[in-house]
């Protein structure tokens, strides 16, 4: 038995992990870029396979020869089809997790009501994503062949996103703001949500932020909130310029019981 806490006396430290990441100007130019590009090797490997499935290769050498053989053929005749591209433009204009875009099915998408249904989430809960018209125009490029829009392995995905962010000359390993996640992109989404409101007359609020972020918890935006203060306002100044909204008590005037704020 223990007779005396061997802790007693300590204070756990305060350990933070929240990424604030956001692309920097001319990052999503280059990211699309080098999307471009990877979209375009993929398919140039996919029809090297079409063109060498039928050949006989019993040899590594055989085959590396037979490759270089058919390489031009093969980006001569390709049809890229924009997966990476379009999984970028997927997160950052509708911001889910990693997870819940890999596992989106075509029969979940209702392309009439501009929304996705993400039966498996990270939080247990089935939510909708309000998709945007732009990424909606993404998903339309995308062929039909598989069930699932983004036909591809974690694995594959990581990889991708490696050799795109290397060629947009952007650091991908570490643990430092330098760096750029997949994730960074959600965070990313939410951010540009959030700052958006700031142009609208009602504004965006932070219950808006959070069904279309997916949070349970409303103190996870609270990274986002100094993004959001302009939605306030502007929700203030119609206010007080109503004066159905507005009524004076003890000589000052306040908010009306039900005001529209």
């Amino acid at each position: 038995h223990v007779h005396c806490d061997p802790f007693s006396g300590f204070e756990r430290p305060d350990y933070f992990n929240e990424r604030n990441r956001r692309l920097r100007i001319g990052e999503e130019e280059r990211l699309m870029a080098a999307a471009a590009e990877e979209d375009r090797r993929r398919a140039v490997e996919l029809r090297i396979d079409e063109l060498l499935a039928d050949a006989v290769t019993p040899t590594k050498y055989q085959r590396m020869s037979a490759i270089r053989e058919v390489r031009a053929e093969a980006e001569a005749t390709c049809d890229p089809v924009p997966l990476i591209s379009a999984f970028i433009q997927f997160q950052l204009m509708a911001g889910p997790r990693r997870s819940e875009t890999l596992k989106l099915k075509w029969s979940d998408i209702d392309f009439e009501a501009q929304s996705a249904f993400l039966a498996e989430t990270k939080n247990g809960r089935a939510r909708s994503l309000s998709l945007r018209q732009d990424v909606l125009d993404w998903l339309r490029e995308l062929p039909r062949d598989s069930e699932y829009v983004f036909p591809m392995s974690v694995s594959y995905l990581r990889k991708a996103w490696k050799r795109v962010c290397k060629a947009a000359g952007i650091p991908v390993d570490g643990k430092d703001d330098a760096c750029l996640r997949i994730h960074d992109l959600r965070h990313e989404a939410i951010s540009r949500v959030a700052e958006a409101g700031s142009k609208l007359p009602g504004g965006i609020s932070v219950v808006d932020l959070q069904a279309f972020s997916g949070h349970r918890d409303t103190r996870m935006l609270l990274r986002y909130t100094h993004l959001t203060p302009g939605g306030l306002s502007k929700r203030l100044d119609e206010a007080f310029k109503d004066s159905q909204q507005t009524k004076f008590h003890h000589g000052r005037r306040r908010l009306a019981k039900g005001a529209s704020v």
